[in-house]
C-alpha cells in the first residue's frame, strides 16, 4: 500500500481524464505496483484525506471517489442468513428476579447472583442490647481505672489528658488507615461495602432500600426481555458462527439458543456485534428512534449506568439508587428499549 501511494504521487499529475472509471483504466496502463482497480480507488481516498495539497489540486477526483463510496454505501443491504447458517433462539425463556427486602439482600436471577453485605441491627432490641454494651464497663478492672484516674492531681491530670489525646488520634489515623485497607480488600474478593468516605457528597433518597429493589428488578427485567426479543426478531441476520464463538467464551458460558443468557450477556453480544443490525454510513439499520444510527451510545450507557451499577455500585445505609439514578435508570430504560424496535410500547406500559 505506502510503494502505490508512493507510486501515485508520482505519476498522478497529468494522468486524471474525464471521468474516475477513464482514470482508473489510465493509471492502470502504467503499470503500478498493484494493477487492481480497487486497489488504486482505495489508495486514492486514503491520499485525498491524508494529503491537503494533492486533495485541493484534484478537487474533480476527490469528488468522483466519495460520490463512489455514496453509490456503494446506498446499494449496500443488511445481509440476510441462509436457514441452515442462521442463529435460532429460543422463544421462551424463564427469567427470574427476586426483589430485595430489608437491609441484608441477596438479587438474583436465573444466571447471576449479586449480594449486598450490610452489617445493621434488625430490631430495636438489638439496637438497645448494643447501647448498654457499651454503656457498661467490660470488668471491675475497667471500672477501678476509671477511680484511679478522677483521683490524679489537677496538674498529672491534664498532662495525661494530653497524652492521651495524641495517643487517641495517632491511633485513630492509624486504625483509619487500616479501615480503609480492609474495605479495599474486601472490595476486591467482591463483596459491596459502605464506608464513611463515600457519604460526603449529599443525596437525596425518597425510598428504602427495599422499595428501590421493588422499583430497580422489573425495570431490569423487562429491558432483557426486550433485548432478547430484539434478537429473535432479527435473528435472520445473524449468523449462528458467531453465536456460538459468543457463547463459548462467555464466563460461564452460555447456551447457543441464548435461553440463559441474561441482561449482561444480551448487552455485550449486541454491542460487539452491532454491524450485524446496521450498515455503517447509511440510514440501513434494524434500530429505532433517536439511537438508531448510533445504537451503541444507548447501549454502552445503559451497560455502565444501569447494569452495572446495579451489580457493582457502591451500597450507602439509605440504599444503592439515590433519587438522582432512579430518574437516570428510567430515562435510559425508556430509550433503549425505544432503540430496539416497534414491540417497545407494550414494554414501557407494563413497566412505567
Amino acid at each position: 500500500m505506502a510503494k502505490l501511494l508512493k507510486w501515485l504521487k508520482r505519476n498522478l499529475k497529468g494522468n486524471v481524464k474525464e471521468t474516475l472509471e477513464e482514470t482508473i483504466k489510465h493509471l492502470i496502463t502504467l503499470k503500478p505496483p498493484k494493477c487492481n482497480s480497487e486497489a488504486l480507488k482505495s489508495s486514492l481516498r486514503d491520499l485525498m484525506k491524508n494529503d491537503k495539497a494533492i486533495r485541493k489540486e484534484y478537487e474533480s477526483l476527490n469528488m468522483w471517489l466519495n460520490a463512489d463510496v455514496s453509490e456503494k454505501v446506498k446499494n449496500k443491504r443488511l445481509r440476510v442468513i441462509d436457514k441452515d447458517n442462521r442463529a435460532v433462539f429460543k422463544k421462551v425463556r424463564v427469567v427470574q428476579y427476586n426483589i430485595s427486602y430489608g437491609t441484608q439482600t441477596q438479587t438474583q436471577n436465573s444466571n447471576s447472583t449479586v449480594k449486598e453485605v450490610q452489617v445493621v441491627p434488625t430490631n430495636d432490641k438489638e439496637l438497645q442490647e448494643s447501647d448498654e454494651e457499651q454503656a457498661v464497663p467490660t470488668n471491675d478492672k475497667e471500672s477501678q481505672e476509671s477511680e484511679e484516674v478522677q483521683a490524679v492531681p489537677a496538674n498529672d491530670k491534664e498532662s495525661q489528658e494530653s497524652d492521651e489525646e495524641q495517643a487517641v488520634s495517632t491511633n485513630d489515623k492509624e486504625s483509619q488507615e487500616i479501615d480503609i485497607r480492609s474495605w479495599e480488600v474486601k472490595e476486591e474478593e467482591g463483596k459491596v461495602l459502605v464506608h464513611p468516605s463515600f457519604s460526603r457528597i449529599p443525596q437525596k433518597f425518597s425510598f428504602s432500600p427495599s422499595k428501590q429493589g421493588s422499583y430497580v428488578e422489573p425495570i431490569l427485567e423487562h429491558v432483557e426481555r426486550a433485548l432478547f426479543r430484539f434478537l429473535v426478531k432479527n435473528q435472520e441476520y445473524i449468523p449462528s458462527n458467531i453465536v456460538k464463538e459468543f457463547a463459548i467464551k462467555c464466563h460461564p458460558p452460555r447456551n447457543i439458543d441464548f435461553s440463559d443468557a441474561d441482561l449482561l450477556c444480551l448487552l455485550n453480544f449486541i454491542i460487539k456485534n452491532s454491524s450485524l443490525f446496521m450498515v455503517p454510513n447509511s440510514d440501513q439499520t434494524l434500530f429505532h428512534g433517536e439511537y438508531k444510527l448510533k445504537p451503541l451510545d444507548i447501549l454502552k450507557s445503559f451497560k455502565t449506568e444501569a447494569r452495572n451499577h446495579h451489580a457493582h455500585g457502591i451500597t450507602q445505609i439509605e440504599g444503592r439508587w439515590c433519587d438522582e439514578k432512579l430518574q437516570r435508570l428510567s430515562t435510559l430504560s425508556l430509550e433503549l428499549v425505544n432503540c430496539l424496535g416497534k414491540f417497545c410500547m407494550d414494554i414501557i406500559h407494563t413497566v412505567f
